[in-house]
């Protein structure tokens, strides 16, 4: 039976004590929530708005990706707003879905890499439409999620033992190898394993 183990890393932009990225990691009984943040610019307005959009999704009762990015784009009007993907992984199932607005990015590297794609906007700010893509982990794939302080083009060449390595691992390579200095960056990896 497949397992997933996870984790996260953010780190504040040069200059910054607090970072405008943030990234949430929450289990139930039948799934993960991985949420990755981007509070527009640096400093405390966007950690401010970061630290919101956790807050409020952890409050929620609903793990529809959809429904909480519509939820976020209301809680956020009158803010400076924010970037966010998420994904709902089912544990038994390993089924994903994702959906994000603004600049965050999802790939699953593993047997064949794919792209999750965040839909343009701002939420708090303007959000054309949300779209929900679907897909499913296997054992040996790996699941990244993050903001645009980390280079979005990297692939298994550039880190070829990413599929070898922990999740905790790979999270802290990904941001010494692809980290932007000039900007905030947070990184979710979620690892799919056989027991």
């Amino acid at each position: 039976m497949a397992r997933l183990t996870y984790h996260s890393a953010v780190k504040p932009c040069r200059g910054q004590f607090v970072s405008g990225d943030a990234t949430l990691l929450l289990e139930q009984n039948d799934g993960v929530m991985a949420v990755i943040c981007d509070g527009l610019g640096h400093g405390r307005p966007a950690f401010e708005v970061s630290r919101a959009v956790n807050a409020w999704v952890e409050k929620q009762t609903t793990r529809d990706p959809e429904a909480l990015v519509l939820g976020l784009h209301e809680v956020l009007k009158g803010s400076i707003g924010a970037a966010v993907g998420m994904a709902w992984i089912n544990t038994t199932t390993m089924a994903l879905r994702y959906a994000g607005i603004g600049n965050t990015v999802g790939k699953i590297f593993g047997g064949r890499e794919r792209s999750l794609i965040s839909r343009p906007g701002t939420l708090g700010i303007a959000v054309a439409s949300v779209r929900v893509q679907e897909d499913v982990l296997s054992p040996g794939d790996f699941l990244v999620l993050h903001t645009d302080g980390i280079s979005s083009n990297f692939t298994l060449v550039d880190y070829p033992m990413m599929l070898h390595d922990k999740a905790e691992t790979a999270t802290g390579e990904i941001m010494r190898r692809f980290g932007k200095d000039y900007d905030d960056s947070s990184c979710i990896v979620v690892k799919c394993s056989n027991d």
